[in-house]
């Protein structure tokens, strides 16, 4: 079942707030630059040391304000429940079956998707909604006496949350065996309990993302309680390499964009100078 995604678009202008802070914040900044212009020069080392050091904060403090708005995350569309349970292409006797590599996936009704290995070495897909997991030394499939499945996998072991699922079979393998992988889920994060549990990953999950944990309970929730919503992140930092907005002032330092600036200052004798890149400040004083 194919999912249909708005995507917001990002905003073209920033809000008057934010155009009167970077305002403010490009005075400041031109500020610092006049008096350490004045200062830098000065015969006595202190007061040039002192001068690169205002210059180096005022540069660290502006260039660490990021004005852009959050990020506007897609709206989310939540798959459709399952009218009944979904179990075909399983072993027909109790065993433990090794799964074919890359096979396995659950789509967003709660579905899980493999190919498991018999004892000849032929290779058969599977699906089923109900299905435990528990963690494991090696990825293979278990099946009881009595009771649902349970996969028993490593705990470095992905498993693709995708948009739908078909059947999955070795010639599918390296695409999943789905039309879209919008994360990979890691079940076994945080505190585990002993033996298989029913895990489910949390309900909104985020294109492009690594999804760690989410529930895990002795009986299988409801079907309407199984399905996730997807959604994708249109501008700022979520999900994306957005960097906000940033303003320049007169000097041609950058006010506001991405935070994190490290400074380093030479105090040594040595000719004025300065610069100031994306990442970083660099500082030299002129001897006297």
């Amino acid at each position: 079942m194919n999912q249909a995604y708005g995507l917001s678009m990002p905003r073209d202008s920033r809000s008057p707030v934010a155009a009167s802070r970077d305002d403010l914040l490009r005075r400041f900044l031109d500020l610092a630059y006049d008096v350490s212009s004045r200062l830098r020069h000065h015969t006595q080392p202190i007061v040039r040391i002192s001068a690169a050091l205002l210059l180096a904060a005022s540069v660290a403090a502006c260039s660490g304000a990021p004005s852009a708005p959050p990020s506007e995350p897609a709206a989310i569309t939540q798959a459709q429940a399952l009218g009944t349970e979904v179990r075909s292409g399983l072993p027909s006797q109790p065993g433990t079956y090794p799964l074919v590599p890359a096979s396995l996936n659950r789509d967003a009704q709660g579905v899980y998707r493999f190919a498991w290995k018999g004892s000849g070495g032929e290779q058969t897909p599977a699906a089923a909604s109900r299905l435990q997991l528990a963690q494991s030394e090696v990825d293979q499939l278990v099946v009881p006496d009595q009771g649902d499945p349970v996969l028993q996998l490593t705990k470095d072991t992905p498993i693709p949350l995708v948009q739908s699922g078909v059947q999955a079979a070795p010639a599918q393998a390296s695409s999943s065996g789905a039309s879209f992988v919008p994360a990979f889920w890691y079940p076994f994060y945080g505190p585990l309990f002993a033996g298989p549990r029913y895990y489910d990953p949390p309900r909104t999950i985020t294109s492009g993302s690594r999804v760690e944990g989410g529930t895990q309970s002795a009986a299988p929730k409801p079907l309407s309680e199984r399905t996730i919503g997807l959604s994708r992140a249109v501008s700022g930092r979520a999900g994306g390499t957005g960097e906000g907005v940033a303003a320049t002032s007169k000097s041609g330092a950058t006010v506001g964009g991405k935070s994190g600036v490290s400074s380093s200052l030479d105090t040594a004798p040595r000719s004025g100078a300065f610069s100031a890149g994306k990442g970083g400040v660099s500082i030299g004083t002129s001897g006297g």
